[in-house]
């Protein structure tokens, strides 16, 4: 019979400690603002982040793949702009822009 409430007091402790860890996540997780939340997110559940870098970059492919095909009909010429920024450590970032 011990045993019994022993058991039942156990699970019953594991479920209350369950369902306040739950309420206190989602009450702490209110204050947060949008970048804390992706942080969050990032470390906590990286399979949803890899989940949606996974589609950008298909949706990204799929753009880029339509852009090709749009150049490659009308015969024209890829134009690359090149922009260059100097960064507060003596170090020159160049950027591309694809036109």
């Amino acid at each position: 019979m011990k045993k019994k409430l022993n058991i039942k007091t156990t699970l019953l402790l594991v479920i209350v400690i369950i369902i306040g860890n739950y309420f206190l996540l989602n009450f702490v997780y209110s204050f947060l603002d949008g970048e804390q939340r992706q942080f969050i997110k990032k470390y906590i559940f990286p399979y949803k982040v890899i989940s949606k870098q996974q589609q950008e970059l298909s949706r990204y492919k799929a753009i880029l793949s339509n852009q090709e095909l749009i150049i490659k009909k009308n015969n024209s010429d890829i134009l690359i702009k090149e922009n260059e920024t100097k960064l507060s450590n003596d170090i020159t970032l160049k950027k591309y822009l694809l036109t």
